[in-house]
């Protein structure tokens, strides 16, 4: 299978928003997922699995959402399908925003985690992104603290090189 990352449309909200509901403890309700396609400092994309040889439809698999505020990228969410994850279809979609990022003349990109969240820490890690802050008591149901991570492109030139 592969794998191609797009502009989203308006019609894969619906998909988007299952693979929110299975992704998050506090994921993001329908309204709030279809309002991002309003919002013109949103880049939204979303990840297909395509079938090289057309025997199957393409699945929209994952999705990435961030905004273009002054001179930052924040990314305000990545989610995977469960049944797709392990794939590197996160790296995929980060590596997707990183390259927005350097499009738009963005050179730090910023996102918070729930600090339980391992994986996506681990992820983050290993594509050069740094700790740089806690907000306490961030995230709701059930509370904890969100940590906070920067990617400045200046400091990672092989963020720079394709």
């Amino acid at each position: 299978m592969a794998w191609v990352i797009s502009t989203a449309e308006p019609a894969d909200v619906q998909r988007m928003y299952e693979i929110e509901q299975a992704s998050f403890r506090t994921p993001w309700s329908y309204e709030l997922l279809k309002a991002e396609f309003s919002h013109t400092q949103a880049r939204i994309r979303v990840v297909h699995q395509r079938d090289p040889w057309g025997k199957k439809a393409e699945q929209l698999v994952g999705f990435s959402i961030s905004w273009i505020v002054a001179d930052e990228l924040q990314i305000l969410q990545v989610a995977v399908d469960p049944d797709f994850r392990r794939n590197g279809i996160g790296r995929r979609l980060l590596r997707d925003v990183i390259e927005i990022a350097k499009m738009e003349g963005a050179p730090n990109l910023y996102l918070e985690v729930r600090a339980s969240n391992k994986a996506a820490i681990a992820l983050y890690h290993s594509c050069q992104f740094t700790e740089v802050g806690l907000r306490k008591k961030y995230y709701k149901s059930p509370t904890e603290d969100a940590v906070i991570f920067v990617l400045k492109l200046e400091e990672h030139p092989l963020h720079l090189r394709r």
